[in-house]
């Protein structure tokens, strides 16, 4: 730890790995491990420590803290690209602990100096100036971070932001713009800066993934300008309290109490919109920024929406499995897919819930009202194939395996409240690594045998627990290996897919889900199921995630062919017997 001068004042203080002077720590940094990012993280955390707690000027830590701020700048992002990019979320804990370690020495050096001024002391105004404006750049970041980690924002930081901003801005200082080296696209005003992440919390960040999040927060940095606080709060979309502990919400949910602000997007939507459209336009947006993004980001700072649905509380068991391999292995009776495309007696074990470890009982027959009694369900012809004996003890052998004994995981959960349209799922212990924004699941309510298919839209953190919001694509789904066809070279390699059968009565074509790569519109495919196969085309992309794509589907020739079949499964052995004894 840092070396205490005492009660001498005589001597200078000093730090416990050099002197706590700018030309001795710029030698240190310059002499980090980079390669070693364990050791370098280690070295900088040690730093940032001892900067906030050693005995120093505001301008002295100030100095101190700029040396090492370009460092710890690049091991973060290096650790955020590791452990995002793989879907884990523990290694990112490092990066947020030395945000955090500068956010501490940043927060002592602005309140030294606000002290200072109280007394008239001779720190000036713009050393406040700066020491605000990497505070708040800097509780910035650390909240983009929770975001990305699906995890809380540290307990205070927001009153940290509101009060830093609030003390800047009483003393006029709101339009103070600092050089930073850090910027992407442009400096930024203090005002700018605490927009900034305002804009990227009203933003919806639990509805995009991390790097949507980076995106977003490097446009921010130009976008901001189009953003406005005002007082009073008149009638803006969102409302701060400067002396709260929340985050900005709408103006309609903020209890009209505290110094509140009001946060005006009119202006940014307009402009978004504008760009959108093809008009004439003063926004400027960066090539990473998709319009799915730019779509996302313009409704969340609209007016407030209803719900389309009214949700319902429950305390509803389901199981879930995360991903396209995973939904693909169940759906096909927990059969792999390299056997699917080589055996084409194991392809004529039917599709069923794998998870359900209990018998099958008989359905009843699907309301009228149902719209998914009607659904065509499109499926291949299939011959009467006599090596396949006892489908029925194949599949609940298959459905009982022990967990360790399965390829993919699947997780016991609980939806705690439930709609037409998805379901809020909360998470018990700790969420997977491959559970994020954007990705592709499948689940089952224990008292339906029906699959549905469904994408995460959103994750967050309330108290202990994780929670999931899924929106349903489909209450059935098909199991299909699919490749290219082209013109020379022969087709590439068969991939999984899932074929999402049509409802006729909302004018609903049958869609693929497809891999993200190769895949395109207007592309050409061969399907496979089942050992028989047909060619078909991927029209018009209508969902596009990190994760996968969702094609509208037309067949081209083959045995596809549409038959009225309800909703639910029937019980297994009937099934299956209609399945065995179906003619070509």
């Amino acid at each position: 730890m840092a070396k205490s001068s005492g009660s001498d004042m005589s001597s200078p203080p000093t730090l416990s790995f050099c002197a706590a002077e700018t030309a001795a720590l710029e030698q240190w940094t310059a002499e980090l491990p980079l390669v070693n990012t364990q050791e370098t993280t280690r070295l900088l955390a040690l730093a940032a420590t001892e900067l906030s707690e050693i005995e120093l000027s505001p301008q002295q830590r100030l100095e101190l803290l700029d040396v090492i701020r370009p460092s710890l700048r690049y091991i973060c992002t290096r650790i955020d690209r590791a452990s995002l990019g793989k879907g884990t979320r523990d290694s990112g804990t490092a990066s947020q602990t030395l945000q955090r370690h500068m956010c501490n020495a940043y927060r002592r050096a602005f309140d030294q100096t606000l002290v200072a001024l109280e007394k008239d002391k001779p720190p000036s105004k713009d050393l406040l100036s700066r020491i605000g404006h990497r505070l708040i750049s800097e509780l910035s970041l650390t909240m983009l971070r929770s975001f990305q980690y699906y995890i809380q924002v540290p307990e205070t930081f927001w009153s940290q932001l509101h009060s830093a901003y609030a003390e800047l801005e009483r003393r006029e200082l709101e339009d103070y713009k600092l050089k930073d080296g850090e910027a992407v696209v442009r400096d930024l005003t203090i005002r700018e800066s605490y927009l900034r992440i305002l804009l990227l919390q009203t933003g919806k960040p639990n509805q995009l993934n991390h790097t949507e999040l980076t995106n977003l927060y490097t446009a921010l940095e130009e976008w901001s300008k189009h953003a406005s606080l005002v007082d009073p709060v008149s009638d803006a979309i969102f409302t701060v309290d400067l002396t709260g502990n929340q985050p900005a919400q709408f103006s309609q949910l903020q209890p009209k109490t505290g110094a509140l602000r009001g946060l005006r997007t009119e202006v940014i939507t307009y402009e978004l919109e504008a760009y959108l459209n093809s008009v004439s336009s003063t926004v400027v947006v960066p090539e990473n920024v998709s319009n799915e993004l730019i779509l996302h980001a313009i409704a969340s700072w609209g007016t407030m929406q209803p719900r389309a649905y009214n949700r319902i509380a429950s305390e509803t068991p389901i199981r879930l499995s995360i991903g396209l391999r995973a939904t693909h292995y169940f759906l096909s009776g927990g059969i792999d897919f390299t056997e699917q495309i080589s055996n084409a007696d194991a392809l004529l074990r039917r599709e069923v819930n794998p998870f359900l470890e209990v018998d099958y009982e008989p359905m009843a027959a699907p309301a009228d009202d149902d719209p998914w009694s009607q659904a065509h369900d499109l499926k291949i012809k299939m011959p009467e194939n006599p090596n396949v004996e006892e489908p029925n003890r194949i599949l609940l052998e298959s459905a009982k395996q022990d967990t360790a004994q399965r390829k993919y995981d699947h997780y016991e959960l609980v939806a705690a409240d439930t709609s037409p349209g998805g379901y809020r799922v909360r998470w018990p212990e700790k969420m997977p690594r491959e559970a994020r924004v954007g990705e592709l699941v499948s689940l089952r309510e224990e008292s339906d045998p029906r699959w549905c298919v469904a994408v995460v839209r959103w994750i967050s953190r309330s108290g202990e627990h994780a929670e999931m919001g899924v929106e349903f694509l489909s209450p059935k789904a098909i199991p299909v290996a699919i490749r290219n066809i082209r013109k020379m070279g022969g087709g590439t390699e068969f991939q999984r897919a899932l074929l999402l059968p049509g409802l006729d009565s909302i004018d609903q074509p049958a869609t693929m889900i497809t891999p993200k790569l190769p895949f395109a519109e207007q592309q050409k495919i061969s399907v496979q199921r089942q050992g028989l196969q047909t060619t078909g085309m991927l029209m018009d992309l209508v969902v596009n995630t990190q994760s996968f794509n969702q094609f509208t589907f037309r067949v081209l020739d083959g045995y596809l062919e549409s038959s009225v079949s309800p909703s639910k499964m029937s019980d297994l052995s009937a099934m299956n017997r209609e399945d065995t004894t179906r003619g070509p």
